[in-house]
């Protein structure tokens, strides 16, 4: 069969992210490395299954993943996976695990009940505010409903992503987090009930507005990660039922929203019922997360439609601040747009981006030895970063910031493009570290 060798590459590099958590997996589930060992088994183990034997029609995998070139062509960006996974995960294992932090000391402490809540009265109204205005200037519910134009511009002096109104938007989440940590907190009986009131109007903010701007994935992380936070606060133990339930909610939606997008101007939804295989069939025939098909089209692209970078996709981080209100000739930041304008034959910016990932971005601007080099140097990085928050788990302050910022940053990076991922991990890092510090006392536990 054609895509056998295609398959059998798959296979070799989802095992090489069970190297790392032989001994670590049962004691950690919500780990970066297990969430990265996750994504790959998502995006690249299933997807070339699913590609190998024609597991969907051939028509959508075609669209999808091959764009009209047989499976044989996907062996190079198999190949390149494969070989930067191998380096991530040789310096992820070889490289020592010790990592400190200094001037860490205000994150020691309970929270001051008075500030605390000011601070998640003042997120809930913010939050509030701020979405009723997104949706004013889109046009409003009716106007806007149909979320394939939202966002959408041929000209780039024309985008208007109202990217700090999302923002501000995007902080009910923080505050759901925060507001279900004081919950699950055996020492503080007071204010419960106030502090369950704005988690649920919080966590319904959050799930609206993406449902509204059509992000299935942020909908369901939010989720895992409220399961995350019961289960760190719960020596590593589950609650099974409520879990189930709340995975099959936000999976549930995920296949709500997915119908939506297939169904687009046709009267009725093709299906109704909901079952876990269609749910998660959305997100494995798609180009998000870790790729085979999509890595293998950006390196053929190289250097023909895509000049190699030497380095710039990474310095665009530094433009990617300046609102486009303040600058609208700002030039292109997100090379998620780039790609899918150049490589994937996107017709507006907005519309049909696709993430590079950590071996295709690396590709682009250094050939084959910035993939060699970037990816140990990537996989040193989280060794450091999962030692240290493994060792500082039983401190509530340091859990919250690593739920709410690293969990994913393994897929994150694996995934997304450089700059994407530094401004996600920023603009959430550094609110979550100022509210803490507000509410965090010195004097007394909660």
């Amino acid at each position: 069969m054609e895509g056998i060798e295609f398959f059998t590459i798959a296979v070799l590099t989802s095992l090489l992210y069970i190297i790392p958590l032989i001994k670590k997996i049962k004691h950690d589930l919500f780990s970066i490395m297990s969430w990265s060992f996750y994504s790959v088994f998502l995006g690249v183990f299933l997807r070339a299954l699913y590609i190998a034997f024609e597991l969907s029609d051939f028509e959508k995998l075609n669209r999808v993943f091959l764009l009209n070139t047989p499976i044989s062509n996907l062996n190079a960006g198999a190949f390149l996976i494969l070989a930067g996974s191998f380096f991530l995960i040789l310096g992820y294992t070889v490289w020592p695990g010790s990592f400190k932090i200094r001037h860490l000391g205000f994150l020691d402490g309970g929270w001051n009940k008075r500030r605390y809540l000011i601070l998640i009265c003042s997120l809930s109204f913010m939050s509030i505010f701020a979405l009723q205005h997104f949706i004013s200037v889109q046009g409003g519910l009716i106007g806007a409903a149909l979320s394939e134009y939202r966002g959408v511009a041929k000209e780039i002096t024309e985008v208007k992503t109202q990217g700090y109104l999302r923002w501000i938007i995007s902080l009910s989440g923080i505050n759901a987090m925060l507001t279900f940590s004081w919950i699950m907190d055996k020492k503080c009986d007071r204010s419960k009930l106030f502090s369950k009131i704005i988690f649920l109007q919080s966590l319904l903010t959050f799930l609206f507005f993406n449902f509204f701007v059509s992000q299935r994935t942020a909908i369901v992380f939010i989720v895992i990660q409220i399961i995350a936070i019961y289960y760190y606060s719960n020596d590593l133990k589950l609650p099974k039922a409520w879990t189930a339930f709340g995975l099959c909610c936000a999976l549930l939606l995920f296949q709500l929203m997915s119908d939506i997008r297939e169904s687009f101007g046709s009267e009725n939804l093709n299906h109704t019922e909901f079952s876990l295989i269609r749910a998660l069939e959305p997100a494995i025939l798609a180009t998000n997360f870790i790729d085979i098909s999509k890595t293998t089209h950006i390196v053929n692209a190289v250097p023909e439609k895509l000049p190699y970078a030497y380095g710039r996709t990474y310095s665009t981080l530094l433009l990617a601040w300046i609102p486009r209100s303040v600058w609208p000739a700002k030039p292109v930041t997100n090379v998620d747009n780039t790609i899918g304008i150049k490589v994937f034959g996107a017709k507006a910016y907005g519309s049909g981006a696709v993430p590079p990932g950590l071996f295709a971005e690396l590709y682009w601007n250094f050939w084959y030895p910035g993939v060699f080099f970037g990816c140990f140097i990537v996989g040193a990085l989280l060794r450091k970063l999962s030692s240290f928050f493994r060792n500082k788990m039983s401190n509530g302050n340091i859990r919250i910031i690593y739920v709410a910022n690293f969990m994913f940053l393994g897929i994150a990076i694996l995934g997304s493009s450089f700059t994407s991922v530094m401004v996600g991990l920023l603009q959430t890092l550094i609110p979550t570290l100022i509210f803490l510090r507000f509410i965090i006392s010195r004097k007394a536990l909660i």
